[in-house]
Formats: C-alpha cells, structure tokens, sequence
C-alpha cells in the first residue's frame, strides 16, 4: 500500500502581505505609531512650524521608524536578532 503525504507547511510562518509575516506587519505598525508619537510629542515642546523645528522633529522621529523596519527588512539571520548578537556580527 502506498503511503500519501499531506504537505503540512508546520515549520514555516504565513505571509499576509507584501512576503512578510503578521510579526513583522506589528513591528512595523508599533515603529510607525511611535514615530508619530515622538512627532507630536516633540511638536507640544516645541511650537511652531519653523523649518528647524521641523528638521529636529523628523531626526527625533525616524529613531523607532528606523528601528522598527531594521528588523523585519533585513536578511540577516533571525537567531541574531533573537540573542542579541546582532552587534558582534555587523562589526565582524
């Protein structure tokens, strides 16, 4: 008797859009929200909508944006990230 196989896909994440997984989507939603944040935060400290303000707002504000797209768009191997290690690679 012939044994069938049923693909079971059990080691692999489902993409929901774009290739990336729904962890990847939330860290990229948490960095995008605490951009905004940092940006209408810095906005009530400093009033007005002078281009320096703005420049200052923006440098503040790509920091988490920065921060949370690193992982997700990297190619860097996911155990890295995980243990920390990340430092040591990128300076090797």
């Amino acid at each position: 008797m012939k044994k069938e196989e049923f693909p079971t896909f059990l080691n692999e994440q489902p993409t929901v859009v774009f290739g990336r997984t729904t962890r990847e989507l939330l860290v990229i939603l948490v960095g995008l929200t605490g951009a905004y944040l940092v940006w209408t935060n810095i906005g009530a400290l400093m009033p007005g909508p002078d281009i320096g303000v703005m420049i200052i707002k923006g440098l503040f504000a790509t920091v988490p944006l920065i921060g949370s797209l690193s992982w997700p768009l990297s190619k860097l191997p996911r155990a890295l990230w995980k243990s920390g290690l990340l430092l040591e690679y990128s300076i090797s």
